[in-house]
C-alpha cells in the first residue's frame, strides 16, 4: 500500500529507487518493491515505462500520453502522444530533451 501511496502523490512516473526513498517504512527492501511493482503491473494497477536509463512506474490511468526525458538528470514529464487515435494497441512514445533546470545549469546538449 505504501508503494501505491507514493505513486499516487506524484504527477510523473518514478523509479523503484525513488519510490524506496519516499516510503515511510524504515529501509524498505528494494527487491520487495520490485516484486510488488511487478504484481501491480500484472493486476493492471501500475504501468511500466521502459527507457534505456531504467524503468519508471506510474499508476495506470485513462489518459494516454508520451514521455519527455532529460538525458542529463533523467527527469521525466508528460507530453501529448503523437500516435493518439492511431491503431497501435500497445506503444510508448519517448522523447529526449535537456530540461529547463539542466539548461540553466549548463547541462549537456
Amino acid at each position: 500500500m505504501e508503494i501505491l501511496k507514493v505513486l499516487n502523490t506524484h504527477k510523473t512516473p518514478l523509479t523503484p529507487r525513488q519510490i524506496q526513498k519516499e516510503i515511510s517504512q524504515k529501509n524498505p527492501d528494494l527487491s520487495t518493491i520490485y516484486r510488488d511493482l511487478n504484481l501491480f503491473e500484472k493486476l493492471n494497477i501500475v504501468e511500466r515505462v521502459f527507457t534505456p536509463v531504467g524503468n519508471f512506474y506510474e499508476i495506470k490511468g485513462d489518459s494516454h500520453h508520451g514521455y519527455l526525458i532529460c538525458p542529463s538528470c533523467h527527469r521525466i514529464s508528460y507530453v501529448p502522444c503523437p500516435l493518439m487515435g492511431k491503431n497501435y494497441p500497445r506503444h510508448q512514445v519517448i522523447f529526449w530533451e535537456i530540461c529547463e533546470k539542466c539548461r540553466e545549469k549548463g547541462g549537456r546538449k
